[in-house]
This record gives C-alpha cells, sequence and structure tokens, in this order.
C-alpha cells in the first residue's frame, strides 16, 4: 500500500492500463488466467491451485518427450514449477546436473513442497482498495504492480541486503515462488468496457507453456475471441 498512498509528481503521466506488458520487460505477459470484470474501485481475488494439481503436473512431465516441440514449451513451465515449488529457487539457478534429472526426481519421489508455497495451495486472498483513497491513476498503478508480483514477473532475491527494506523484500520473494501455484486472478476495474455483466478473460499463449486444458477451457467459455499473433504470420 505504500506505494499507493505516495502522490505523483504534477504532470506525471501513467500507463492507462491494468494488465503487465513487454515495457516492464516481461517475456511473457499472462503467466496464468487473468479475468477482468467491472467494479466501483479496483480489487483483485487470487486463487491458487490444490496440491493433489501441482502434485500431478510434476509427475505428469516424466510421459512428455523433450525432442517433441508441442512438448517443449509445457516442459519448460513444468520445471519452473519444480524448482519453485520443490526447490524453492529460480529456475535459472537450477544446477546444470539436474536440469535433465528433475523429472525422474519428480516422478520417483514423495514431492514435498517448500513453506512458502505450502501455505497458500487451494486458498484464496482479497486485496480491495478503497474508494477516495487514492487517484485511479494511483490505483491503476498500484493493482499492476501487485499483479505483476502475483503472477512472477517481478524480481527475485534472497538477499536480504540488496533491499532497503529486509522484510518487504522477503515478502517478495515468497510471491515470486508462490506464482507458481497461482490457478487465476480476477481483477476488478472501474472501466465501462466491462460494465453489464461483461467480464474480458486474458488467456495463457502457446508461447507460455501453460498446461494446454486451461486454454481450452477458457475458449470453450467464450461468446467472442479475440487472437493476437505475431505481424510476420
Amino acid at each position: 500500500v505504500k506505494q499507493c498512498l505516495k502522490r505523483p509528481k504534477p504532470k506525471k503521466l501513467y500507463p492507462s492500463y491494468v494488465l503487465p506488458g513487454y515495457e516492464m520487460g516481461c517475456k511473457s505477459t499472462t503467466p496464468c488466467r487473468i479475468r477482468i470484470r467491472y467494479g466501483r474501485t479496483y480489487q483483485l481475488l487470487v486463487r491458487y491451485h490444490t496440491e493433489s494439481y501441482l502434485q500431478d503436473l510434476l509427475k505428469g512431465a516424466i510421459n512428455l518427450d523433450p525432442k517433441d516441440p508441442d512438448d517443449r514449451n509445457e516442459l519448460e513451465f513444468r520445471r519452473n514449477v519444480y524448482c519453485k515449488a520443490v526447490k524453492g529457487m529460480r529456475p535459472d539457478d537450477m544446477p546444470t546436473s539436474e536440469r535433465d534429472s528433475w523429472r525422474q526426481s519428480a516422478a520417483t519421489e514423495a514431492l514435498k513442497f517448500c513453506h512458502d508455497v505450502e501455505q497458500v495451495l487451494w486458498s484464496e486472498y482479497r486485496v480491495v482498495l478503497p474508494a477516495k483513497r487514492c487517484t485511479r491513476d494511483e490505483d491503476r498503478l498500484f493493482v499492476r504492480r501487485q499483479l505483476k508480483e502475483i503472477v512472477g514477473l517481478g524480481e527475485f532475491s534472497q538477499d536480504p541486503e540488496a533491499a532497503e527494506d529486509p522484510e518487504e523484500k522477503a515478502v517478495s520473494s515468497a510471491v515470486y515462488l508462490q506464482s507458481c501455484a497461482v490457478q487465476e486472478v480476477i481483477v476488478w476495474v472501474p472501466c465501462g468496457l466491462v460494465e453489464g455483466n461483461v467480464e474480458f478473460w486474458d488467456l495463457p499463449g502457446r508461447d507460455t507453456g501453460r498446461a494446454e486444458l486451461e486454454r481450452q477451457e477458457g475458449l470453450r467459455s467464450a461468446k467472442r475471441l479475440l487472437v493476437l499473433t505475431d505481424n510476420e504470420l
């Protein structure tokens, strides 16, 4: 909430959108399903997967073929989940010796999730910004920052010395690890485009390696589709 309370400098321009974008340095801007609904104030509801879902996801990686182009992204996604949920580390920090053997370990060993991930499984929590607390621009910026961290697009560091506020950094690290267990995020925004029971779903693309079933569920539920592609296509 600290960022929300900081008043902007005069004439400072804020982004006019709420979802994370490429200007944040993100490889993928939709790691999980994000649903946009109308609300009088900005709100966030985060829902997490169950323990059995993550267990099945990781154990099923042994059945995927690393040489198959269709399985490659999915394997990379599941490796990222394994690093965060089981090892409690960034995927980039995984030892080279384990990058080929983790699938076997996940399939044969009893998986124990790290504390930060275990405590949010099968749960949900809501962030509500009271009306007239800040300007709408400030609220939108705050929600974007929160959303970026929740879905795992923020920075991660286990070094308390790297932050001005070590306690705040520890919370950010925990949120980064917990991002692998996020099932979906619902965002309420005071925007006329989604008034009247209209709901906008932002689904993971094929380059994210997210489970295909999740995309299929979103496609079956949609009444209208908006598809974004490379301009080269």
